[in-house]
C-alpha cells in the first residue's frame, strides 16, 4: 500500500515539473511586465501635474509616449499574472487528489479567470485607451478606478491567501526530497506576492490624474500654496523624508517655459499678468482715495517669479521683538540665523561664517561682483557720506544702519526661483489647483482636525498627517474664513458654519509702504556709446549698488509714537529704541518704467518704511473663493509712519540735490504731471501731499494670520489639529530688509518642526 501511495506521490510530482514550467513562465511575463510598469511610473513621476481643466503640464515631448507604454505594460502584467495564478490552481488540481479541493480549486479557478478578463476589458475600454490623445488621458471618460482597485485588490488578496494557505499541509506530505517542498512554496509564495508588489507600485506612482490612484486622493502632508515657503518645506520634507508622500497644490500654473521669468527684465511685464493675483485694495483715505494693486505671485514658485530678487534680512533687534511678542527664542535673531543661512550660498560667506551660508541653493551676490562698476556707483556712496551716513560692510549680519551693499539672488543675470532651487522631484506638484476650502472633521474627543483639502472643480485630497497653508497673506486667511475659521460675525454673515470662531484673521495686515521718484541726470554723455559699457554688468540684476537704512530722529519720533499711543494705534515702546532701522532708501540706475522724456538720462529713488506702525486687515465677501476679498492696508495711517517717511524723502532730496558728491550728477527731480517738483527746500507738507498722490506699496504684505493670535509659536493653528500656516500671513510684527530672506529660513525652520513633531 504504501509503495502504491509512493508510487502515485511520485507520478503527480512528474506531472507537476511540466505544469511548473507554466507556472515558472507565467509568473516571469508578469514579473517583467511589473519592472516594465515600475521603470516607466518612475519617469513619469518627474513631471509637474495636470490642472483641473485637465490639461498636464508636460515638460517633456515624451509625456504620452510614456503614459502610453505604462498602459501597456499594466495590460501585458495583468494578462501574465492572471496565468501565474490561474496554473498554479492547475498545478494544485493536478497533484492532489481530493475530491473536495478539487472542487473548490475549480472555484478559485473561475474567480482568477474572472478577474483578470473583467480588469483588463475594464482598461481597455473605459479608461486610457492606448490610441488616446493627450487631452483623452484626463478626461471624465474613466470609471471610477480608485473602486476598481479597492475591489479588485480584495479579491486577490482572499485568492492569494487561499493560494498560499491551502496546500501548505498538503506539500508536506508529499513524498519527495525537503528542497523540493520548499521550492514549491517558494514558488507559490512568488504567486501571492506578485499582485501585491503590483499594488503597491501603482500606488507609488507620482503620476496623477483623474484621482485613479491613492496617492492622488491621500498624502501625508498637503502644502496648499506652491509660492516661495511651500516650495521649501515640501522639498526639505521629501529630502528629508523619502518614505513621505508630499502633495504640494498651487492655483497657477508653472511657468517654466515663459522666457519672461527668468531674467529681471521680465518682471516688469508679469505685473499684472497671469501669473499675478493682481490684487486690489478698497480706496484710501490717507492715500487720496485712490486703490492701490498688491502684486502676489499666482504661479508656481510665487513672488520669486515675480520680484525683483532684493535679499535683505532685517535687524537682529526686528527678530527679537518678534520673539520677545510671541514668548518663543526660536524667532529671535539668533534662533532665526540658523535657518536663513541654510538657504544660502553667500558670495562672502568665508568672510564671516557665522554670519553667512554657504552651500545652500540660492546664490547670493551683490555688484560688487560685476565689472565694469557703474559710474555713479562712488558719488552715490559719497553723497550719502556727507549727510554723516557711514559705510556699513556687514548690514546682511543683524545690523542694517548705515550705506550696506544690495545683495541680490540673481544669479549672472538668471532668476533663481524657489521652485527651481528646491528639488521637488519627489513631490508630487498639482498645478491648478484652486482651494474652495479646507475639510474639517472632529476625532472621537471632539477635537476639530483639518483633514482635508477641497478645491474648487470638487477635487478632494486628505492628509494623513497635516496640512500646511502656504497661500500668502492674502489667501491664507481668506481659506481659513470660508473654512469656517473667522470672525464669527463675519462668517456668519455669508451662512459659513463657524468651526472656530477667532477675530484676529485677516488682522494685523502691514505693508512696506514706499515712495519711488525720478531723477533728471546732466547730460554728462552718459547715453553716448563711451558710456554704455558701465551698465553693462547692471543687467544681471537689480541696476542698484546701495541700500541706505536710517532711522528717525528721537525729536521727530518720539512725539509721534506719543500721539498714535494716545490713539491706541501704537505700542509706543516697540520703536522708541533710537537704534531701530525705520526707512530704507535704493538709488536705482533705471527710470524703471516711469513716463519720462526721451534724449535724456534718469534715476529711480525707492523710499521705504521698513517698519510700518499702520495696521490693516482684509474680509472675505462672498462664501466663494473666486471673489478676491475686501483689503484694507490703511497704509500711511500713523503719525509716525508720517514722520519717517517725510523724514527719509527729505534726506534722499538732500543727498541727490545738494551734496557736492551728487549734484554735479542730479540736475532736479522729474516730478509726475502736474505736480511740483520736490527741492532741498520743500516743506513737510509738499512731501506729504506727494506721498499722499503717489506712495504705493512694496508688495511685502504680512500679519493676517499673525502667531500669537493665529497660530501658536510651533505654527499651529489655534483651536484646529492639524493644520498649520507658514508663510508671511504668520508674522507679528514687521521686520526690516526685504522679506524674502526672511522667509526662506520661516520655511526651512518650518519644515524642521514637522519633521521633528512626533
Amino acid at each position: 500500500m504504501r509503495q502504491g501511495k509512493h508510487l502515485r506521490d511520485i507520478r503527480r510530482f512528474e506531472k507537476m515539473q511540466v505544469d511548473e514550467e507554466t507556472a515558472i513562465d507565467a509568473f516571469a511575463i508578469g514579473c517583467c511586465a511589473l519592472q516594465l510598469e515600475a521603470a516607466i511610473d518612475g519617469r513619469l513621476g518627474q513631471h509637474q501635474i495636470t490642472g483641473p481643466d485637465g490639461q498636464p503640464l508636460l515638460q517633456d515631448p515624451s509625456f504620452l509616449i510614456y503614459e502610453k507604454c505604462k498602459f501597456a505594460s499594466q495590460m501585458v502584467a495583468t494578462i501574465g499574472l492572471g496565468l501565474n495564478k490561474a496554473s498554479i490552481l492547475v498545478f494544485f488540481k493536478d497533484i492532489f487528489a481530493v475530491r473536495k479541493f478539487k472542487i473548490w480549486v475549480d472555484v478559485m479557478l473561475v474567480v482568477v479567470v474572472g478577474w483578470t478578463i473583467s480588469f483588463f476589458f475594464s482598461n481597455l475600454f473605459t479608461c486610457y485607451p492606448i490610441t488616446a490623445l493627450v487631452e483623452e488621458f484626463y478626461g471624465n471618460n474613466c470609471v471610477d478606478t480608485l473602486a476598481m482597485w479597492y475591489s479588485s485588490c480584495i479579491t486577490d488578496f482572499i485568492v492569494d491567501f487561499i493560494i498560499l494557505g491551502m496546500p501548505v499541509p498538503m506539500v508536506l506530505k508529499l513524498q519527495v526530497h525537503w528542497h523540493q517542498k520548499l521550492a514549491i512554496l517558494i514558488m507559490f509564495l512568488f504567486g501571492t506576492s506578485t499582485r501585491e508588489t503590483c499594488v503597491q507600485t501603482e500606488m507609488s506612482t507620482n503620476q496623477m490624474g483623474d484621482e485613479t490612484t491613492m496617492s492622488l486622493t491621500e498624502a501625508d502632508y498637503i502644502i496648499v500654496g506652491g509660492g516661495l515657503t511651500g516650495c521649501v518645506i515640501a522639498s526639505r520634507l521629501s529630502q528629508n523624508n523619502p518614505a513621505l508622500h508630499i502633495l504640494l497644490l498651487e492655483a497657477g500654473i508653472d511657468a517654466f517655459d515663459n522666457p519672461l521669468t527668468k531674467q529681471l527684465q521680465g518682471a516688469f511685464a508679469l505685473a499684472g499678468s497671469d501669473l499675478d493675483h493682481d490684487y486690489k485694495t478698497t480706496p484710501q483715505p490717507n492715500t487720496n482715495d485712490r486703490l492701490h494693486t498688491i502684486t502676489a505671485g499666482k504661479v508656481l514658485g510665487g513672488g520669486t517669479i515675480l520680484n525683483y530678487g532684493g535679499w535683505a534680512r532685517g535687524d537682529a533687534s526686528d527678530y527679537d521683538h518678534w520673539a520677545r511678542v510671541v514668548g518663543d527664542h526660536r524667532w529671535s535673531y539668533d534662533g532665526q540665523l540658523p535657518y536663513m543661512k541654510r538657504a544660502e550660498d553667500h558670495f562672502m560667506a568665508k568672510l564671516d561664517p557665522e554670519q553667512r551660508g554657504s552651500g545652500g541653493p540660492i546664490r547670493i551676490t551683490s555688484m560688487t561682483e560685476s565689472e565694469p562698476k557703474h559710474r555713479l556707483r562712488e558719488p552715490v556712496k559719497a553723497a550719502w557720506e556727507e549727510l554723516d551716513v557711514h559705510r556699513n560692510p556687514r548690514g546682511d549680519c543683524g545690523s542694517l544702519r548705515g550705506i550696506c551693499e544690495l545683495l541680490q539672488n540673481w544669479d549672472q543675470g538668471q532668476r533663481q526661483p524657489a521652485n527651481l532651487v528646491y528639488n521637488l522631484r519627489n513631490v508630487d506638484t498639482v498645478t491648478g489647483a484652486e482651494v474652495d476650502k479646507l475639510g474639517v472633521t472632529r476625532d472621537n474627543g471632539s477635537k476639530l482636525r483639518a483633514s482635508s483639502v477641497i478645491l474648487t472643480d470638487g477635487r478632494q485630497f486628505k492628509a494623513r498627517k497635516e496640512i500646511v497653508l502656504t497661500a500668502g497673506t492674502i489667501k491664507t486667511p481668506q481659506i481659513l474664513m470660508l473654512s469656517g475659521i473667522g470672525p464669527a460675525h463675519l462668517l456668519s454673515r455669508f451662512d459659513i458654519p463657524v468651526l472656530k470662531d477667532n477675530p484676529h484673521v485677516g488682522k494685523n495686515y502691514f505693508d512696506h509702504f514706499a515712495l519711488f521718484q525720478t531723477w533728471k541726470l546732466r547730460n554728462q554723455g552718459s547715453s553716448d556709446e563711451s558710456q554704455q559699457g558701465d551698465e553693462s554688468a547692471y543687467v544681471k540684476g537689480l541696476p542698484c549698488d546701495w541700500t541706505v537704512n536710517e532711522g528717525t530722529p528721537p525729536d521727530l519720533l518720539l512725539p509721534a509714537l506719543q500721539a498714535d499711543a494716545a490713539n491706541g494705534k501704537v505700542d509706543q515702546q516697540a520703536l522708541s529704541d533710537p537704534s531701530r532701522t525705520l526707512v530704507e532708501t535704493m538709488v536705482m540706475y533705471s527710470a524703471l518704467g516711469a513716463p519720462v522724456p526721451d534724449g535724456s538720462s534718469y534715476v529711480t529713488t525707492s523710499t521705504m518704511l521698513l517698519l510700518p506702525t499702520s495696521r490693516g486687515s482684509l474680509e472675505i465677501v462672498s462664501s466663494s473663493p473666486k471673489d478676491y476679498p475686501a483689503i484694507d492696508p490703511n497704509y500711511y495711517d500713523t503719525e509716525a509712519d508720517r514722520v519717517a517717511l517725510i523724514h527719509g524723502i527729505r534726506r534722499v532730496t538732500e543727498a541727490l540735490l545738494k551734496t557736492s558728491a551728487a549734484k554735479s550728477y542730479v540736475e532736479c527731480e522729474q516730478a509726475p504731471p502736474g505736480t511740483p517738483a520736490l527741492s532741498g527746500e520743500s516743506s513737510d507738507a509738499e512731501i506729504d501731499s506727494r506721498i499722499r498722490m503717489a506712495g504705493v506699496s512694496h508688495a511685502h504684505a504680512a500679519g493676517t494670520a499673525c502667531m500669537g493670535k493665529v497660530v501658536d509659536s510651533q505654527l499651529r493653528v489655534y483651536g484646529i489639529a492639524g493644520l498649520r500656516i507658514a508663510d508671511a500671513s504668520v508674522l507679528p510684527v514687521a521686520i526690516g530688509g526685504h522679506p524674502q530672506a526672511t522667509l526662506y529660513g520661516l520655511a526651512e525652520q518650518a519644515a524642521e518642526l514637522l519633521l521633528h513633531e512626533k
